[in-house]
């Protein structure tokens, strides 16, 4: 099972697998600039794509900007294609 954590302290949400002793297979990352989070960086292991593990990276980085009132600028190809097809990011989309 895929277990996604938040990590305020390194600006990233992380993936871990539990079956495996919590190996940490994707991660997501940002910067803050201008009260903006920068997302720079998507990653996930290629023995893991395609289970829809950064998806779920992107989700937990969405909810703690709402939590927090910051916009997202999508500097990661990933997260700007999701953005362009998923209007439910519209309201975290610094554009």
């Amino acid at each position: 099972m895929i277990r996604i954590e938040y990590q305020a302290d390194k600006n990233r949400a992380i993936a871990l697998d539990t079956d495996k002793e919590d190996k940490r297979v994707g991660k997501i990352k940002y910067v803050e600039q201008d009260g903006n989070w920068v997302v720079n960086s998507t990653f996930v292991r290629p023995d893991y794509a395609g289970h829809g593990i950064a998806g779920l990276l992107l989700a937990e980085i969405v909810k703690q900007a709402r939590e927090k009132g910051v916009k997202i600028v999508p500097e990661c190809s990933y997260v700007e294609h999701t953005f362009e097809k998923r209007e439910e990011y519209a309201d975290v989309w610094a554009k």
